[in-house]
């Protein structure tokens, strides 16, 4: 730019000063000829006065050819005298002999003005000598029409013009490199600001906008500085906004636990949050770009998304997605206004689980209930109905009454206490609890029991305390529970209770010799009423929450429970919990 608008400078600067040159040099020539003249008419009027006026009236070449040879040389003038009838008397350029043969010069336009005014004036090339000549001729005082001429050739007046002409060219050469030399002075700090300018332009282009330019100086330059730098400090306030703004839509899109996707006019993935993938199962991540369809592979939302697209207005459904995804959605569609597509996704799969382990558990508390009831009001009413007078029988009747009436009082406190353990606001009064001493005590416990049955209750533990921090009442019910659970389930041999130290983990294994768990019961052996074998059981007594029971119990603790099928038959139950000491 500066490169231009000094080149600019220079050239008008160059054409300025040619147009004063031919200016001035055109003036110098008009001014010398104008003197040249004004010198002219003064010899012109001198010579008129001392011409030789006998010698012109008789004609006489001789004398007054050697009258204008001797003045011409004084003058360095041409010096000529025409007579009245045009006839050459005598020039100082020509020769005496040769006057005779010199054509008539009273036709001659200095002559005619001459002879009619006070001077005639002309400016020709000499038919006589060839050189350019600028005449003045005066009429001869006392002659009719006798003129006396001086002339001066222009060869003389062009040689001084042009040595004015050069001189001036010098001049406006050397006024032309002062500025060229100057202007490229004062142009290398402004071209050295507009280059860093240009840089700092660049730069801010490429998404530097914490580029500035320089604002020194006080000219135009450090004025559109100034607006660049306002503009770049004002773009890169609205981008941090809008990047502010975008990170805090992610944040929000990656928060929701729906699935969000938005698709283009062609079903493409425009964005995506990882939501969307946990809702669908999907393996991986979408990727913008991705054919939606390709990427989901469900029939079901593929169909709902083509009749979104031709809705009026918002569109909402519950899919039931089959296969190996097993999955319920609850789906809502919005076309928007340039044709793209907004899907939100809800996965309801673990709601309906939820819900069909509530219904499951209503019938199974309902199933359990109803049993040990049905047998109390039939016994009850037969007792009424007579039975009181049957001494044989009554005796059995009120112990059946009696027996159901323990069972209904066992799952009322096994739901009671399953019920404070799935309290959201569930605490524990801790404790140090020695693990071993437990797990003796509760063996102790059981033992007649599993004495009465024909089977064989061990208990193994270090001899060091296994502390664990935890309440005392709980953990003795969950051990109760796997104990109880795995004599209920062991018909010959015994069970095997267990206490070691693994790391920072105290480890509780309690093993029975019974038919173990199979594989299709491991996902559902610690829900609430679940039984492995359901034929059997009426035979085998309890209600269904003991397992479940301990589960919790075991998570209140920050433990964890396992159970694995033994190879020669039986289950092995592991409790693992953080040890204290």
């Amino acid at each position: 730019m500066i490169r231009s608008l000094v080149t600019g400078l220079l050239l008008a600067f160059a054409v300025a000063l040619a147009a004063l040159a031919l200016f001035v040099g055109h003036h110098e020539r008009r001014s010398v000829e104008a003197a040249l003249e004004t010198q002219l008419h003064r010899d012109a009027v001198l010579l008129a006065s001392i011409a030789p006026a006998d010698a012109v009236l008789r004609g006489d070449r001789g004398a007054v050819d050697a009258w204008a040879d001797e003045t011409g040389r004084e003058l360095e003038h041409r010096v000529s005298v025409i007579a009245a009838d045009g006839a050459v008397l005598g020039d100082s350029r020509v020769r005496t002999d040769s006057l005779a043969v010199i054509e008539n010069h009273g036709h001659r336009p200095e002559v005619v003005g001459a002879r009619a005014g006070a001077f005639g004036r002309d400016r020709r090339r000499s038919e006589t000598t060839g050189v350019e000549y600028l005449y003045v001729a005066r009429r001869v005082p006392g002659d009719a029409g006798a003129v006396v001429r001086v002339a001066m050739p222009l060869a003389g007046l062009r040689g001084h013009v042009r040595e004015a002409l050069s001189v001036l060219w010098l001049l406006a050469g050397l006024a032309f490199g002062f500025g060229l030399v100057v202007a490229l002075w004062r142009a290398r700090p402004a071209a050295r600001r507009l280059r860093a300018f240009e840089d700092v332009a660049r730069r801010i282009e490429a998404g530097d906008l914490a580029a500035r330019a320089s604002e020194e100086g006080r000219d135009e330059i450090t004025e559109v500085a100034r607006m660049v730098n306002r503009m770049a400090a004002g773009l890169r306030a609205t981008l941090e906004k809008v990047a502010a703004e975008r990170d805090m839509r992610e944040e929000m899109l990656a928060a929701m636990t729906d699935g969000v996707v938005l698709l283009d006019g062609h079903g493409a993935i425009v964005h995506a949050n990882a939501a969307l993938t946990r809702a669908l199962g999907r393996p991986a991540d979408p990727a913008a770009g991705d054919r939606f369809t390709e990427w989901c592979r469900l029939p079901e939302l593929d169909a709902f998304l083509t009749e979104a697209r031709v809705a009026a207005g918002a569109l909402r459904r519950e899919l039931v997605v089959r296969g190996a995804a097993g999955r319920t959605l609850d789906a809502v569609a919005s076309r928007l206004a340039d044709g793209s597509l907004l899907l939100v996704v809800r996965d309801l799969t673990p709601i309906r689980h939820l819900e069909r382990v509530r219904q499951d558990f209503v019938a199974n508390v309902s199933h359990e209930l109803k049993t040990p009831l049905t047998s109390i009001l039939g016994y009850a009413e037969t007792l009424l109905d007579g039975g009181l007078d049957d001494a044989d029988r009554r005796r059995g009747f009120v112990e059946t009454i009696r027996d159901q009436a323990s069972r209904l009082q066992a799952i009322t406190e096994d739901l009671l206490v399953l019920a404070e353990l799935e309290r959201p606001d569930a605490a524990l009064a801790l404790g140090p609890v020695d693990l071993a001493q437990l797990a003796r005590a509760v063996t102790a416990a059981l033992a007649p029991r599993a004495h009465k049955a024909g089977l064989t209750l061990d208990c193994a533990t270090p001899e060091r305390e296994v502390v664990v921090l935890g309440e005392r009442v709980r953990l003795e019910q969950m051990l109760f529970n796997l104990v109880d659970n795995a004599l209920k389930y062991t018909e010959h041999g015994g069970v095997k209770v267990r206490v070691a130290v693994d790391g920072a983990a105290a480890t509780l294994e309690v093993e029975d010799t019974g038919p173990g768990v199979p594989e299709e019961a491991r996902a559902r052996i610690f829900e609430r009423f679940y039984r492995v074998d359901a034929a059997r059981s009426r035979e085998i007594p309890g209600t269904g929450l003991g397992l479940s029971i301990v589960k919790h119990i075991t998570e209140l603790h920050h433990g964890k429970v396992e159970f694995t099928n033994l190879p020669g038959g039986g289950a092995l139950f592991t409790v693992r919990l953080p040890r204290l000491s």
